[in-house]
C-alpha cells in the first residue's frame, strides 16, 4: 500500500481534475481504494493528469475512465459524471466503437483514427462531432496490457470552419496530424528509456532502434542544452520536484535535421523521497514553427468566424490585444472590443460616436476608401495597412482584416506599429553593414543583396543578379553549397558554414555564412548572411603556429628534466655494478668476497631492469599485463619515490588497512601502471597545495551493493587524499574526462586522469572523486579484489628432468657483440652446439649453410628486423623453432609482426631463464608467421 505522501505527489500538478481524482471514492469501482492503487496505474493517472493535450485513460476490463483537464472541456455537460465510470456506459451512444478500443488495446493493440465522425449527446441532444483519436496500451507492473490512454483531439470546429475555405482545409489537416503527442517514461533507478517511435522520430533516430539517456543528451541543440537538462535534473530533485515543461531543439541524430520538441513531465518519488521515474509527454511542434506565417495568414481569412466566436463567448472578445469591430457601409461602428482603449486611449462610448475616418491619417483614408468599395462587392479585404490616431494624437499603424455580412464589414485590426520600425532598422543595417546580406533562390540566383557584396567582391550589382551564384564560388566548395541549399529547401531551420566567393580577379576570400529558409517553403527563397573571416583565419593560423612553437618548447624541457633524472638515477645503478666488477677483478682469488660482490652488482642490475620497465610502461607502450597484486606492498614500495618526487614541503602518510581476516589484500591490476597512477595522483595532489600540505594513501575493503561505477562487488579501494584547495562540484564531475585541465595553457594536458580512469576501468574497476573548495581532494581508485595467488612453486632450474636436450644445436642473430658474446658462452656453458651471427643477412647465409635445431635471433636490429629474418628463413624451414630476444619496448609491434604464440625472452635476462625458454622452444610445435 502506497504512503500518504506519495499518493499527493502522484496528483500533484494536475490540475482541477488531479484535486477531483484525490477526492473521489474509487472504493465503490473495480479500480479500488487510491492508497492500493498499483505503481503502473499511478504512473498512467500521473501521465493523463500532468499533458497538456486532452487525454482519457480506460484501466481495466470495464474501462474505469480517469480523464485531465482538457478532456474535461471536452466531455461537455457530462463532465463531471463521467470520473470513475464505465467507458459503455459513459458514452451509451458509442458503446460499440468503445467496446472494440477495449478488446484490442487489453490485447496489445494499439488505434489511430483521423477526422473520426460520431455522434455524441454532451448538451443532452444529438450532435456531430470529428475527432482524431489516438489509442494505445497500458501495461501493469508485469507488463501485460491492463488498461488503454487515449488522446482525443476535438478538429469539429475546424471541420465546419474549413468548409467554405477547402484550400485552407488541407493546410489544417497537416498541421493537427503533425501535433502528435508522444509518451515517455524514464527509469531513474535502472537508468533506463522508453521512447516510443513518435519521439524516436523527434530526435531523428529510425524507429525500432534502442535510446538512452545519452541519446536523448546528445540530441539536444547546443543552444538548449543546458537549459533542457537543468529543467530536467530538476524535476528529478527531492527538494524542488519541479514541474519539467520546455520547448527545445533537438538535432537528429540520424538526419542532422533541427525539430522542435514541447516536452512536459514530471519526476516519481518514493517513500525515501528519491526519485524513481520521470513521465510525461512530447509534441513535435516543428511544423507549427515552421508554418507560424501560413498560420498567422488562415487566422486573417477566417477573421469572421473568428469575431463570431469571441462574441458569443465573451472572454475573448474582452481581452484580445487586436482591434474589434463591426461597421456598417458608410463606416460607423455598430461594436467594438476595449483594445481600443488600450491601445489607441478611446473609450467604447468614444469610438461608438464617430467614423471609422475620424481615426484615420489623412495619407490614408483615400486608400481605406477604396478598400470599402471592394467590401460592398461582396469580398474580404485582407492584409489591409493604415494608420490610426491616439488619443494623444500620434498614431500607429494597423494591419486589417475586413470581412462583409449582411451589412455589416467585420475587421480585426493587428499592431504592427514596431514591426514596422524594425523593418525600417533591419532594412538600414542591410544597405550599411559591411556584412554581406542577400535573398536568394533554390535555384540558384541571387534576388536581393546590399552594397556590401560590391566593396567585397569587386563586382557590380548588376552583374551578382544577372549570373547563377556559382559563377562566384570557389569550385572546391561547390559540393558544399549545393548541400546547404538542399537541406534549406527541405526546410533546415539555421545552416551555417564555410564558403569562399572570388572577386573580379580570381582572388578568392573566405567567408562564414548563416542561411535559414524563408517561413514559407513554396516562394523557393532563402535568406543569408556572410562575413569575411580573412583576418580570423590569419589570427588562427597565427596562433597555431604560436602554440605548436610553446608545444615543442615544451617538449624540449620535458625531454631534458626527464633525460637527467635518468641518467642520475642509472649511474647510481652504474655505480653499483661498476663498482663491483671492479673489486672482484682486484680480488679474484677470494670466493667469498667474489660472491658477495657478485650479488651486489646482482641487485644493482636488477634495480636497473625494474627502472627500465618503469620507463617503458611511461612510455605508454606496453600493454596491460594483468595479474594478483599484494597492494599494500605496491604501495608501500612507491614511499621513497614519492618523498622524491614531491618535495620536502609535501607529507606523505600511509595508512593501509593489509589484512582482512588473516589474508594479505590482494586485487587484479597491472603493477606497472598502479604504481604510475599513484605518481600521478600523488604529483595532482602535490599541485593543489603550492604552499605545502599533507598526501595520505589509505587502503580499506569496500563492499558495494548497487549497481553503478563501478558494479557490485568486493573492492580494494586505495585513495590518495590531500589537503588542497579542493575542487568546485562542476570541476569534479569533468575531471576524469579527457583533455580536461583546469590548468594554465601548457601546464597540463588533461589526460593523466582520464588515463588512470581507463587503467582501473579496464580491470574491472573504477573510480571517484570527493572534492569541496577548501577541503582538500581524494581521489578513490575501487580494484576489484581477487584471492591470494597459488602457493605451488615455479618451476626452477634444478627441477627439470636430467633428459633435458643438450645436443642441439642453437644460431644466435644479435647486432649487439657484447649480448651476442655473453649468449655463445651462455650456451656453450649449457651444454649446445652454437653459432651466431651480426646481423640479418650473415644469419640468413649461416642457415644456408646448416640446418640449426633452434634459431635465436634479436628483434630490433639495423638493416633487416628479427621478424623480416625469421619470415625469411620460414620459408625454407617452415617448422624452425625461434625465440626473440628483444629490450624492444613496443610489445604491440613484435606481437604482429611474430604472433602471440611466439616464445619471448625480455632482456635483461638470466640464464635460467634461457635454459627455460629453449626447452619451451625444442618441445613445442612451432606456428607459421
Amino acid at each position: 500500500m502506497a504512503a500518504k505522501g506519495e499518493t499527493k505527489d502522484f496528483l500533484s500538478g494536475g490540475g482541477e481534475m488531479g484535486e477531483r481524482v484525490r477526492r473521489h471514492d474509487w472504493s465503490k469501482t473495480a479500480l479500488g481504494p487510491i492508497e492500493s492503487w498499483p505503481r503502473s496505474l499511478k504512473s498512467a493517472a500521473a501521465t493523463v493528469l500532468w499533458s497538456p493535450v486532452s487525454m482519457v485513460m480506460l484501466w481495466g476490463e470495464d474501462g474505469v475512465m480517469i480523464y485531465n483537464d482538457a478532456y474535461s472541456v471536452f466531455a461537455g455537460g457530462r463532465h463531471p459524471q463521467l470520473l470513475g465510470t464505465k467507458v459503455r456506459e459513459g458514452w451509451p451512444e458509442v458503446a460499440d466503437f468503445n467496446d472494440n478500443v477495449m478488446k484490442v488495446g487489453l490485447a496489445g493493440g494499439t488505434l489511430a483514427y483521423r477526422d473520426q465522425a460520431l455522434t455524441l449527446y454532451r448538451t443532452g441532444e444529438a450532435e456531430q462531432v470529428w475527432m482524431n483519436l489516438d489509442y494505445s496500451p497500458l501495461p501493469d507492473d508485469e507488463g501485460r496490457p491492463a488498461g488503454v490512454v487515449a488522446i482525443v483531439v476535438e478538429v469539429t470546429g475546424q471541420k465546419r470552419a474549413t468548409a467554405d475555405l477547402q484550400q485552407s482545409e488541407e493546410r489544417l489537416r497537416l498541421v493537427v496530424e503533425a501535433a502528435e503527442v508522444g509518451l515517455w517514461d524514464v527509469d531513474m533507478i535502472n537508468d533506463t528509456l522508453f521512447w516510443p517511435d513518435r519521439v524516436r522520430a523527434m530526435f531523428g533516430i529510425s524507429p525500432g532502434q534502442p535510446v538512452t539517456m545519452t541519446d536523448f543528451y546528445n540530441g539536444l541543440h547546443p543552444d538548449d542544452a543546458e537549459a533542457t537538462t537543468k529543467a530536467f535534473l530538476a524535476s528529478t530533485d527531492p527538494a524542488r520536484r519541479a514541474l519539467y515543461d520546455m520547448e527545445y531543439r533537438t538535432v537528429g541524430k540520424e538526419d542532422g535535421i533541427i525539430r522542435w520538441v514541447a516536452a512536459k513531465g514530471r519526476g516519481v518519488f518514493n517513500d525515501e523521497g528519491e526519485c524513481v521515474r520521470v513521465l510525461g509527454t512530447a509534441l513535435d511542434i516543428t511544423a507549427r514553427k515552421a508554418v507560424e506565417a501560413k498560420l498567422r495568414h488562415l487566422n486573417e481569412t477566417l477573421e469572421r468566424q473568428v469575431i463570431e466566436r469571441t462574441q458569443a463567448r465573451g472572454k475573448t472578445w474582452q481581452v484580445s490585444p487586436d482591434l474589434l469591430c463591426a461597421v456598417n457601409e458608410k463606416g460607423h461602428f455598430e461594436t467594438s472590443n476595449p483594445a481600443w482603449q488600450a491601445l489607441l486611449g478611446w473609450s467604447e462610448d468614444e469610438v461608438a460616436s464617430m467614423s471609422i475616418f475620424k481615426f484615420l491619417h489623412p495619407d490614408d483614408v483615400e486608400r481605406t476608401l477604396q478598400g470599402f468599395a471592394v467590401t460592398r462587392t461582396g469580398q474580404p479585404v485582407l492584409q489591409f495597412p493604415n494608420r490610426y490616431r491616439c488619443k494623444d494624437g500620434s498614431y500607429r499603424w494597423i494591419s486589417w482584416v475586413a470581412v462583409p455580412d449582411e451589412g455589416l464589414v467585420y475587421c480585426s485590426g493587428r499592431d504592427i506599429t514596431a514591426e514596422l520600425a524594425a523593418k525600417a532598422e533591419r532594412d538600414r543595417i542591410f544597405e550599411i553593414s559591411p556584412d554581406l546580406f542577400g535573398v536568394a533562390t533554390f535555384d540558384g540566383y541571387l534576388t536581393s543583396i546590399n552594397p556590401a557584396w560590391s566593396v567585397a567582391l569587386g563586382r557590380t550589382q548588376a552583374d551578382l543578379l544577372a549570373k547563377p551564384f556559382s559563377e562566384i564560388i570557389h569550385p572546391d566548395d561547390l559540393d558544399l553549397t549545393a548541400e546547404v541549399v538542399a537541406a534549406l529547401r527541405a526546410g533546415s531551420p539555421m545552416r551555417q558554414f564555410q564558403v569562399r566567393l572570388l572577386k573580379s580577379d580570381g582572388q578568392p576570400i573566405p567567408f562564414s555564412w548563416s542561411a535559414v529558409p524563408d517561413a514559407v517553403l513554396e516562394s523557393g527563397l532563402f535568406y543569408t548572411v556572410g562575413r569575411d573571416i580573412t583576418g580570423d583565419l590569419a589570427k588562427a593560423a597565427q596562433l597555431e603556429q604560436a602554440s605548436d612553437a610553446l608545444r615543442q618548447a615544451q617538449k624540449m624541457e620535458a625531454v631534458g628534466q626527464l633525460t637527467g633524472g635518468i641518467a642520475h638515477d642509472f649511474n647510481n645503478l652504474l655505480q653499483g655494478v661498476v663498482g663491483s666488477l671492479d673489486l672482484i677483478r682486484r680480488k679474484a682469488d677470494d670466493a667469498a668476497l667474489v660472491r658477495r660482490w657478485a650479488d651486489a652488482g646482482y641487485q644493482a642490475a636488477e634495480r636497473g631492469t625494474k627502472l627500465t620497465s618503469q620507463l617503458l610502461a611511461f612510455s605508454r607502450v606496453q600493454k596491460l599485463e594483468v595479474t594478483t597484486l599484494a597492494v599494500a606492498d605496491l604501495v608501500l614500495g612507491t614511499r621513497d619515490i614519492l618523498a622524491r618526487t614531491l618535495g620536502p614541503s609535501i607529507r606523505v602518510r600511509l595508512d593501509l588497512e593489509q589484512e582482512v581476516d588473516g589474508a594479505g589484500l590482494y586485487a587484479l591490476g597491472d603493477a606497472t601502471q598502479l604504481e604510475m597512477a599513484v605518481l600521478n595522483l600523488a604529483i595532482n595532489a602535490r599541485d593543489a597545495m603550492p604552499q605545502g600540505g599533507e598526501v595520505t594513501l589509505s587502503l580499506r575493503t569496500r563492499h558495494i551493493t548497487k549497481g553503478g561505477d563501478p558494479g557490485p562487488g568486493e573492492y580494494v579501494e586505495l585513495a590518495v587524499s590531500d589537503t588542497g584547495h579542493g575542487m568546485e562540484p562542476d570541476v569534479a564531475s569533468r575531471a576524469f574526462d579527457p583533455f580536461f585541465t583546469t590548468k594554465g595553457v601548457g601546464k597540463g594536458t588533461g589526460l593523466g586522469l582520464a588515463q588512470v580512469y581507463g587503467m582501473v576501468r579496464q580491470v574491472g574497476g573504477g573510480a571517484r572523486i570527493e572534492s569541496a573548495p577548501g577541503q582538500g581532494t581524494t581521489v578513490s581508485l575501487l580494484l576489484r579484489r581477487a584471492p591470494p595467488p597459488g602457493t605451488a612453486p615455479a618451476a626452477s632450474s634444478t627441477a627439470r628432468p636430467e633428459t633435458s636436450p643438450r645436443t642441439a644445436s642453437v644460431l644466435v642473430i644479435d647486432d649487439d657483440e657484447d649480448v651476442r658474446r655473453f649468449l655463445v658462452d651462455a650456451l656453450a656453458a649449457l651444454g649446445y652446439g652454437v653459432r651466431a651471427a651480426q646481423d640479418g643477412a650473415e644469419g640468413l647465409a649461416a642457415l644456408e649453410e646448416s640446418r640449426p635445431d633452434l634459431v635465436l635471433v634479436d628483434f630490433a636490429m639495423p638493416g633487416m628486423t628479427g621478424a623480416e629474418v625469421v619470415e625469411a628463413a620460414r620459408q625454407r624451414h617452415p617448422d624452425l623453432p625461434v625465440i626473440f630476444a628483444s629490450g624492444f619496448a613496443d610489445t604491440g609491434a613484435i606481437e604482429r609482426a611474430i604472433g602471440e604464440g611466439a616464445t619471448m625472452l625480455r632482456k635483461p635476462f638470466q640464464i635460467s631463464d634461457l635454459e627455460a625458454a629453449l626447452e619451451l622452444a625444442l618441445n613445442a610445435q612451432p606456428e607459421p608467421l
